[in-house]
């Protein structure tokens, strides 16, 4: 396997079960601290109780984007590899 496989992605596809495992970590991973921070940004989650994080907005938007990544994460990690 050459350099331009590697960068193309034409590789005989022994490595994508372990990308798509590690995907659906990452992916599950984001989504949970997503709405972990969205509820403490919100007032909703006081856990830790001496968080910065709790009663603050923009904590809430930046859980809502990385719970939106995770899940676009997830969509990536359940298609088939071509």
């Amino acid at each position: 396997m050459g350099f331009e496989s590697i960068v193309v992605g034409r590789n005989s596809g022994h490595a994508w079960p372990e990308m798509k495992t590690l995907l659906l970590f990452v992916g599950v991973a984001a989504v949970l601290i997503g709405l972990l921070w969205i509820g403490q940004g919100l007032g909703y989650v006081h856990w830790p109780a001496s968080s910065f994080m709790l009663d603050r907005r923009p904590w809430a938007l930046r859980g809502a984007i990385l719970a939106v990544v995770g899940v676009v994460v997830l969509m990536l990690a359940r298609r088939r590899q071509a």
